[in-house]
């Protein structure tokens, strides 16, 4: 027999449901208060009703209820990070249980939920990229790890298979190091746009070698700050080629062969 939400029950008094341990009966009869036909606790308490009393309790007490959570939560934090620390340890294989179920029976509404948000919120993430490319050269160096690692992969037609950090051997603050006690006379953050990132063997050169590894290919010990212009100029030749063609350019980046 159905319920008011469609779900076949099988009928069980409240006496079966105390033998057998369970929490809850079902006689397909409606309930006295609200005619809800559901499920009852053992107490004889229709479940639906009390899951609205909940609902209308909340709603007419939020302000409350929620100063009340918020102060409780500021007078017991640690005990409460404690125990979920201690509940998480004891119960790991059962969370991570659950969170593979949940998803596969749910991972379509999920897809839904993540495309709909990052629709609604495209501008204001762009915009919190935008601004912190001018201002915070640690996150533009992050981006150009990622993007580096990007160029490879997709040159070699291999996936990534690890975090950027890992697949490089370092991260934006490693990059922003190295570049930075490299900077030609003149060279700063805040002119980034007449400069640019080269690598000293090219990656289409060190393809045509066979070499694949990205670490290998982005290594620190590759890249340097170069002008825009002869970086432009350089193409896909190497640095030692480049300085050959173009000798008067020997005071700038001979150092770096």
């Amino acid at each position: 027999m159905g319920d008011d939400e469609g779900i076949e029950r099988k009928i069980v008094s409240r006496k079966d449901a105390t033998v057998r341990g369970l929490k809850k009966y079902f006689t397909g009869k409606p309930c006295k208060k609200s005619g809800h036909v559901c499920e009852r606790a053992l107490n004889g308490n229709c479940v639906a009703c009390k899951k609205e009393y909940g609902i209308k309790y909340y709603r007419e007490n939020a302000e409350a209820i929620a100063a009340y959570k918020k102060e409780y939560s500021q007078e017991n934090k640690e005990a409460i990070a404690a125990y979920n620390r201690e509940y998480s340890q004891e119960n790991k294989e059962a969370i991570a249980a659950y969170k593979r179920e949940y998803f596969q029976e749910n991972k379509e509404a999920i897809a839904a939920r993540h495309r709909e948000y990052s629709q609604e919120n495209k501008g204001r993430r762009n915009e919190y990229k935008k601004n912190r490319r001018k201002y915070d050269e640690g996150f533009r160096m992050e981006e150009m790890c990622r993007n580096m690692l990007q160029r490879t992969l997709k040159a070699t037609k291999m996936s990534k298979t690890s975090k950027t950090y890992k697949a490089l051997g370092y991260n934006g603050e490693d990059l922003l190091t190295h570049l930075e006690a490299l900077f030609q006379p003149s060279m700063t953050w805040y002119n980034q746009h007449l400069w640019h990132i080269d690598h000293s063997y090219p990656v289409s050169r060190y393809i045509k070698d066979g070499e694949a590894d990205p670490a290998v290919i982005n290594a620190l010990s590759n890249l340097i700050p170069m002008w825009a212009d002869d970086n432009m100029a350089k193409g896909d030749m190497t640095l030692e080629e480049y300085l050959k063609e173009f000798p008067d350019k020997l005071a700038l980046y001979g150092k770096f062969l």
